[in-house]
């Protein structure tokens, strides 16, 4: 159950830097979007297969456990839920 219909929904937000890990200007804007009246966001473009990027600006997940921070995603995930908004990743 969602607390609202309002939904921030799903947009290439272009912000992911050279390891595509997620990074301050990720942390920032889904911050100042978690703080609003969202009933629930969706995420940007996460790339589950580093073989075939969208941009070279998403946040991709790499295939090799070796370029994953996962210190990093979960930073990500947690600022994306911060007051309780629920927060979908939208992958591809």
């Amino acid at each position: 159950v969602l607390p609202n219909r309002l939904v921030k929904a799903a947009m290439e937000e272009s912000l992911g830097s050279g390891d595509h890990q997620p990074n301050e200007y990720i942390y920032r804007l889904y911050s100042r979007w978690a703080r609003g009246s969202f009933g629930l966001l969706i995420t940007g473009n996460v790339q589950v297969d580093d073989r075939y990027p969208g941009l070279m600006t998403d946040l991709m997940v790499p295939r090799t456990n070796a370029h994953l921070d996962l210190d990093k995603w979960k930073k990500y995930a947690e600022i994306s839920q911060q007051n309780g908004t629920p927060t979908v990743v939208q992958i591809n």
